[in-house]
């Protein structure tokens, strides 16, 4: 996690902590995701971003949470349980793994730079 998380965004030295627990389900990747940014954020703000995202659903509400249940069979990021203090975000993060993941993030990096016309 924490080298794919640097090459894809091109930062070799972001500082990046990670621990991966296994509990089996179906199908979905779910991560509690915890950000430190050099400005303070506001809830207001990280849920606007969230909402205008392309490819990610935030669930409407900053304390409910997307389950892998719910989101089998979708190609989309659903993102729930916002928190914000500070320069500290912390939010839910759910995806099907069969549907997103590295070749799907690689076709729509690859069409937003066409679009782009990089």
């Amino acid at each position: 996690m924490k080298l794919e998380s640097r090459k894809i965004l091109g930062l070799p030295d972001l500082e990046v902590h990670a621990t991966a627990v296994r509990i089996p389900v179906h199908t979905g990747h779910s991560e509690s995701i915890y950000i430190e940014t050099e400005r303070e954020a506001t809830l207001e703000g990280v849920l606007e971003a969230l909402r205008s995202a392309p490819g990610v659903t935030f669930s409407g509400d900053a304390n409910d949470f997307p389950t892998p249940l719910e989101t089998a069979g979708d190609p989309g990021v659903f993102v729930g349980r916002v928190r914000v203090s500070g320069n500290a975000i912390e939010y839910w993060c759910v995806s099907d793994n069969l549907l997103k993941g590295a070749a799907t993030n690689a076709v729509q990096i690859a069409e937003t730079l066409v679009a782009a016309k990089v």
